[in-house]
């Protein structure tokens, strides 16, 4: 066994599934409701739920993290803020050595195509890719298409889940297409295990859980899950419930009823409107 697969090992169960949750989008637009004080959302966290956070290295190094509450995180590489006229172009921010540096269990990187940088996208994936098989650091590949309303078109999502597994990333994180009827055939062809971001900001819990229910029994290995748990108003019992629904194989419904107390509010809309799925 090499140190990916042992890294590997820590993110995905003996089921080949998880539960991630990216806490990384303060660069982007800022300290917005639930990363305000993300001290206290880690800190719920850390009681259970996720099988991994992912973070920028100033919160791995600003003592706010603990690797003793959250032994599991991926250090996020790439990031641009809403102050760009295109803040959906990404460059690296962070590299494979600071991940080493800094104990992580995986990388992540932000892959936007569409924008008219793909070639730059592409170029960055594939170096952080050859750095991941140098160091053994597994690799999740948010992709994400813009433009002609192709965000969530079936023959996109799988166009884009297969680019990551061809550039060589472990792990690939897509939305899920509006019908979840393609959820299977967005998955076919794919080479590894694929995350679903968690829905739009201001999903109900319930259709959220539904979501994620589908994806699971279509074959996903289970969602990468952001604004939709640090914004609730418990986020330790969001994350159970879908914890339940991705490792327990229990129905969205069932996870629903014994874990959101709030109905319909738990996941609240984002006042500043992001429109990226997370």
């Amino acid at each position: 066994m090499n140190g990916k697969q042992v890294r590997m090992a820590r993110i995905l169960s003996e089921q080949g599934r998880a539960l991630i949750v990216p806490v990384d989008q303060a660069l982007t637009s800022g300290p917005i409701p639930g990363l305000d004080r993300i001290g206290s959302v880690l800190d719920s966290l850390s009681d259970g739920g996720p099988d991994a956070v992912i973070l920028h290295r100033g919160v791995v190094t600003s003592g706010t993290w603990s690797p003793r509450a959250t032994p599991r995180f991926l250090l996020h590489l790439s990031g641009n803020t809403e102050l760009d006229s295109a803040p959906h172009v990404k460059t690296l921010v962070a590299s494979v050595q600071d991940a080493v540096r800094l104990g992580a269990d995986g990388v992540s990187v932000h892959v936007s195509l569409g924008t008219g940088h793909d070639r730059e996208a592409l170029n960055d994936l594939g170096s952080v890719s050859s750095s991941c098989q140098e160091y053994g650091m597994p690799l999740l590949a948010m992709m994400y298409a813009y433009g002609q309303g192709r965000e969530n078109d079936p023959g996109t999502l799988r166009h884009l889940a297969r680019i990551g597994a061809e550039l060589g990333a472990d792990l690939i994180k897509i939305p899920a297409p509006k019908d979840v009827a393609a959820l299977s055939t967005v998955l076919d062809g794919c080479l590894v295990p694929v995350l679903f971001a968690g829905g739009e900001a201001g999903s109900t819990p319930l259709r959220t859980l539904e979501m994620i229910e589908h994806a699971v029994s279509a074959g996903a290995a289970g969602a990468c899950v952001g604004r939709n748990v640090f914004q609730a108003a418990d986020p330790f019992r969001c994350a159970q419930a879908l914890r339940d629904v991705i490792h327990g194989g229990t129905s969205a419904r069932a996870a629903y009823e014994r874990w959101v107390v709030e109905p319909e509010t738990v996941f609240p809309i984002d006042p500043l409107g992001a429109d990226a799925p997370r």
